[in-house]
Parts: C-alpha cells; sequence; structure tokens
C-alpha cells in the first residue's frame, strides 16, 4: 500500500472528514471574508477623521407621502436613507 491509500483509509485529513467540496467551500469563503476586510480596512484609513459632522436637512414629509404613495424610490431623493445617501455623497 502507497502513502496516499494509507491516508485515505486512516482519514486523518480535514479534506476527508469533511469532503472536499465542504472544504474548497470553506477555503473561498475563508480568501473571500480576508480580502472583504482589507477593503473595508482601506476605506475606513480614507474617512476624514477631524471630527467634522456634515450638516444634514431631511425632509421628513416628502419621505412621509412618498413612503405611503407605495412607490419605489429608484433615486433615492424621497425616503429618509436616500435623502441622507444623496446628501453625503455630494460631499
Amino acid at each position: 500500500m502507497n502513502t496516499v491509500s494509507q491516508r485515505r483509509m486512516t482519514g486523518s485529513s480535514i479534506q476527508e472528514k469533511v469532503g472536499w467540496n465542504k472544504y474548497m467551500t470553506f477555503v473561498k469563503n475563508e480568501i473571500f471574508a480576508q480580502a472583504r476586510k482589507k477593503i473595508i480596512n482601506k476605506m475606513i484609513e480614507v474617512l476624514p477623521r477631524d471630527g467634522s459632522e456634515p450638516d444634514v436637512r431631511i425632509k421628513r414629509r416628502q419621505a412621509f407621502y412618498f413612503q405611503s404613495s407605495g412607490q419605489v424610490d429608484h433615486e433615492g431623493k424621497a425616503t429618509i436613507f436616500g435623502q441622507i445617501f444623496q446628501i453625503l455623497r455630494r460631499e
């Protein structure tokens, strides 16, 4: 019996215990998580740290009427989140 056959019989590796598909999915998820974490950390580093807060004025009544109309805010101009996002995007 060669070494490969012995390993398969003992099942000592993690790949043999959980299966190759689950192992590869786990590895891909870990790699993706690390890459995502690096990207997010780089984005956080560029944020201003001077403690200034942007002046945001929201039209709550407009958002309320828009919500009750049942329409969809594709441009992000009527909902509260959309208004805040548009203001912060301009700055």
